[in-house]
């Protein structure tokens, strides 16, 4: 029971350490984190209609508080938001190009501090500890899913 304890404070600090020197150093001067993450979606899958509901359950951002986002990146210029004409109901979200020409320049930033960490790391253990990631990431899901809390 104390290893496992203590690999979890050990994991606990891990990701708290990251976590912090990702806020702390804001990679995104342009826009913010959601705003980063919708325009993300928007852009890898451009060629598809999209609408509020399937951005929420991609991203994991709460109807009203996506409604505030979407409502300041139309404000900005980064998207807008069309009614459907086969079902009026359904409000389409297209992004922009003032808001894929900010996206990809905050991705090229973001990709730019990652290459450095890939360099100092090696190609090899940079895709170690991505598959660790992405394993804790699943895991969580995992675990929030089986509490109900997802």
């Amino acid at each position: 029971m104390e290893d496992l304890r203590a690999a979890s404070e050990k994991l606990a600090g891990a990701w708290l350490a990251l976590s912090s020197n990702v806020w702390r150093n804001r990679l995104m001067e342009e826009m913010t984190f959601h705003e980063f993450c919708i325009c993300r979606l928007l852009h890898q899958s451009r060629k598809e209609t999209h609408n509020a509901t399937w951005l929420c359950r991609r991203t994991g951002i709460l109807r009203s508080q996506m409604n505030r986002e979407l409502g300041a990146m139309e404000a900005k210029g980064y998207l807008r938001r069309l009614r459907m004409e086969e079902d009026r109901r359904q409000v389409a979200i297209l992004l922009l190009p003032k808001g894929e020409s900010v996206y990809l320049r905050q991705r090229e930033a973001v990709l730019q501090l990652v290459d450095e960490i890939v360099a100092r790391l090696g190609a090899e253990n940079a895709a170690a500890v991505a598959g660790q990631v992405q394993l804790v990431v699943q895991t969580l899901q995992a675990v929030f899913e089986q509490k109900g809390k997802e």
